[in-house]
Order: structure tokens, then C-alpha cells, then sequence
């Protein structure tokens, strides 16, 4: 499964297999390759570390998403601090039921810079 991204200037929704950046004088580009092999560029952005993290953030898209049920009853500060947390979760025993989230096709909107 690819991911599909609309590319920054918005004219683009291009199914993915393969991401990379280029450094070039004036900035980074961000190439979006299809299955074909053709590459398109879909953003391009000042410097290196924001390209690095509009990549993290394409990554953090495509991570398989998953609902912790859980089997007893939380106490408030430990629903606030899973509220708070940006993590993965590592279940290592039989408190909560893990439901996956479906994820048929996933869509990442380039941001602007």
C-alpha cells in the first residue's frame, strides 16, 4: 500500500511508493515517486530540517493506528497522561484489547512551507 499525497501547490495527488529529498542552492525538494517509477516533486521547502520533518510527519501518517480498549477502569490522571502522550503504546499484558483502525488509503496534504 502506498500513501497518496497532494503536493504543495495543490495541482497534484499522486500515489506513492517512494519519497526522497533533494538539497539543492536555494532549498530542499521533496520527490513523490509512483508505482511506474516516475518521479514528481510535491514540496519544496527552504532548508534540509524542515524537509526532514515534513518526512516525519508523512511517516507518523502512515504508522498503523490502533484503539486500546481497556478492560478495567482508569483512573483520571492516567486517561490525562495517555491524552498527553504522543507515543506508541507497547501492550505487555492481557489489560486492554487492541482493535486495529483500518487504514485503506492514506492521504498526506503537503503543507505550504
Amino acid at each position: 500500500m502506498g500513501v497518496w499525497i497532494r503536493s504543495q501547490n495543490r495541482e497534484l495527488l499522486l500515489e506513492t511508493v517512494k519519497i526522497e529529498t533533494d538539497v539543492g542552492y536555494q532549498g530542499t525538494t521533496i520527490t513523490g515517486h509512483a508505482i511506474n517509477g516516475k518521479g514528481e516533486q510535491i514540496g519544496f521547502y527552504k532548508n534540509r530540517e524542515r524537509a526532514l520533518e515534513i518526512l516525519d510527519e508523512i511517516e507518523k501518517t502512515m504508522k498503523g493506528k490502533v484503539i486500546l480498549k481497556y478492560n478495567y477502569v482508569l483512573a483520571k490522571k492516567d486517561l490525562e497522561k495517555l491524552k498527553r502522550e504522543n507515543q506508541e503504546f507497547l501492550v505487555t499484558d492481557n489489560t486492554a484489547d487492541i482493535i486495529p483502525i483500518p487504514q485503506n488509503n492514506i492521504i498526506y496534504e503537503m503543507p505550504k512551507e
